[in-house]
């Protein structure tokens, strides 16, 4: 027979692997004398006080002392691996059998040291920590030091919200980071929606007066309050990088950028495309715009019309008001036919690229929104297109003309010098290529 009893000490955090259960226990023969030499000891772990699922098992060799005395650290033959640990949030049985023995009923609870207690489902850890005499920031917190890939993390939480932060005094949650990759992978905070319909990585609402949903502050010489980048564009609708959504109210922005230093180089919002030839967009307002203060652009600006010719319209083109306009969204669409001498006097600017238009079904209303479609080289009648109204622009130009020569729509559709003071499209600005198409500074003055 044999006389045992265990404890389970739960080490520090910076410790815990291996893990381990302490075991201790005295041995002693049916007359209650101590068994003193090595004897066969196995270990097994259940979710059931019988029957059950065998969870874990480990055989062992232990030797007591001269009283029969023995202490043994489960875990130290066969490694506990951090499946079992979290299965420790639940009751376990710790089952036990000596040499050929059957094993020892009842089986043995395991419970927690009062301390651990702390870290059962649901318990709530509560403290008052004074920042200053903290090596570390919270009351918990989660430290993984393995920085060898970007994927490890130092506090996981999974739910219907994963992580919920509140506080009546400063953050409710805040991430910090000391990464200089110029990824994702040294952001402070990055949120990810991985469903189809998903609203957004990260979403915020505010219910006071005043408050912000979001709010970016970029502390150093080239800091960046909020950054949005939409990557990897599907057929039918590019991804975007920031979306702001104002309600019904009369003062709501969707968006708000402000540069309160008042020097030169402040500025409230910065949007670029980075590739300013093609058709990549920093800033598209769909409806209205207003720019209290001025407004500058190195390469011009655009409108967005609606094709009602029948002959193909291409990029380099000049279209005319045609005085059939439309509703998109309740913003007002205008018509446009291409442009020969005869309507010239009704030009309103020169064809850029196509719009398609996408159904965005989680925005109030379920509004069309357009985006680019880079890929069409020609375009028909019912096209949604971008015209030049002001600015640069590439045009076919025919026959002789020089910088800074005014232009005018030829009988094929073209630019060429003008003559005399009739109606002229803009100015050359640069040479023709060996297309034939040349930098033309749009102007309808």
């Amino acid at each position: 027979g044999a006389g045992s009893g265990f404890s389970a000490t739960l080490n520090r955090p910076d410790s815990q692997v291996p893990y381990k259960i302490t075991f201790q226990g005295r041995l002693t023969n049916n007359a209650g004398q101590p068994i003193t030499v090595a004897t066969a000891f196995s270990f097994k772990l259940y979710d059931a006080p019988s029957g059950g699922n065998l969870l874990f098992t480990e055989n062992a060799t232990i030797t007591p002392d001269a009283q029969g005395l023995l202490t043994y650290q489960i875990g130290t033959a066969t490694a506990i691996n951090i499946t079992l640990v979290q299965k420790m949030a639940n009751k376990l049985y710790l089952g036990v059998t000596v040499g050929s023995d059957a094993e020892m009923n009842p089986r043995l609870e395991l419970t927690f040291a009062p301390y651990a207690g702390s870290l059962i489902p649901g318990a709530v850890i509560q403290a008052s920590l004074p920042q200053a005499s903290q090596a570390y920031y919270g009351v918990v917190n989660g430290i993984n030091d393995d920085y060898t890939d970007p994927s490890n993390v130092g506090l996981f939480g999974r739910g219907a919200q994963g992580v919920s932060g509140a506080s009546t005094a400063g953050y409710g949650v805040f991430g910090n980071s000391s990464g200089s990759s110029g990824s994702s992978q040294s952001a402070g905070v990055v949120g990810q929606s991985t469903a189809g319909n998903g609203y957004g990585g990260v979403f915020t609402d505010t219910a006071g007066s005043y408050g912000r949903g979001i709010k970016g502050t970029g502390s150093t010489s080239v800091g960046t309050g909020v950054e949005g980048s939409g990557y990897n564009g599907v057929s039918g609708f590019g991804t975007i990088g920031v979306v702001g959504a104002a309600d019904n109210t009369a003062s709501s922005e969707g968006v708000d950028g402000s540069a309160y230093s008042g020097t030169s180089s402040s500025v409230g919002g910065l949007f670029n495309s980075y590739q300013g030839s093609a058709t990549n967009v920093g800033l598209h307002v769909f409806g209205k715009g207003t720019a209290t203060g001025g407004f500058s652009t190195g390469l011009g600006y655009g409108m967005m019309v609606r094709y009602d010719g029948k002959a193909p319209l291409h990029a380099g083109d000049v279209v005319v008001a045609d005085g059939n306009n439309s509703l998109l969204n309740d913003t007002q669409i205008l018509g446009v036919d291409k442009a020969s001498p005869s309507n010239a006097a009704a030009a309103l600017g020169i064809v850029h690229h196509r719009y398609l238009l996408a159904i965005h079904s989680d925005l109030p209303g379920k509004p069309s929104i357009p985006y680019t479609d880079d890929q069409a080289t020609s375009f028909g009648a019912g096209d949604l297109i971008e015209i030049v109204i002001a600015g640069q622009a590439q045009v076919k130009v025919d026959g002789q003309a020089h910088i800074g020569d005014r232009l005018a729509i030829t009988a094929s559709g073209s630019l060429s010098a003008a003559k005399g003071s009739g109606e002229s499209i803009g100015k050359l600005v640069g040479l023709p290529d060996k297309d034939g198409y040349a930098t033309v500074f749009v102007n309808l003055k």
